[in-house]
């Protein structure tokens, strides 16, 4: 009896060396490599595959862009072309109405043109100046309309869409 109580007490001995726990750990790092070279291969295919996506984008954006151009492009001709033809017709019959008078038919047309153009710049130039004084008078009864709340005592809320 005493006996099994002296083997039970004592520690257990020592592994020797080259023993199954090394062989275990060199098995574990090799399976822990593994994965690591498996994820490595993934996230390299994925990058590929986010930068050739990427590149795919912006070569459609890039055409996209270059067609938008040539159609600006083919109508402001088409659009420039008329009007050359609009104008030289329309010098061409002032010049008769001037008894075949070329020069003076194309400084009508030419006077024409002008006020034309002047007449657009001022239009846009008073539209700007509507929109704004249109802007102004919108902040300034707000803000009439804060100092109105502020003065009654209503407290003031800064979000949108705050019911009251």
């Amino acid at each position: 009896m005493s006996r099994s109580t002296d083997q039970s007490t004592a520690p257990p001995p020592d592994p020797p060396p080259g023993g199954d726990d090394q062989n275990d750990l060199a098995d574990a790092l090799a399976v822990v490599l593994a994965r690591i070279d498996e994820v490595r291969s993934h996230v390299e295919r994925l990058v590929a595959v986010q930068v050739d996506r990427a590149r795919i984008k912006l070569r459609e954006r890039m055409v996209r862009v270059v067609a938008w151009w040539l159609v600006g492009a083919a109508l402001a001709a088409a659009t420039v072309c008329g009007t050359v033809y609009v104008l030289s017709g329309l010098t061409g019959g002032l010049s008769v109405a001037f008894g075949d008078r070329v020069w003076a038919g194309e400084l009508a047309g030419g006077a024409i043109v002008l006020c034309g153009v002047a007449a657009v710049f001022v239009a846009l130039v008073a539209w700007r100046r509507r929109v704004g004084f249109d802007r102004m008078a919108r902040r300034y009864r707000r803000r009439d309309a804060e100092e109105a709340r502020a003065a009654a005592g209503v407290p003031h809320h800064e979000g949108k869409g705050v019911s009251r």
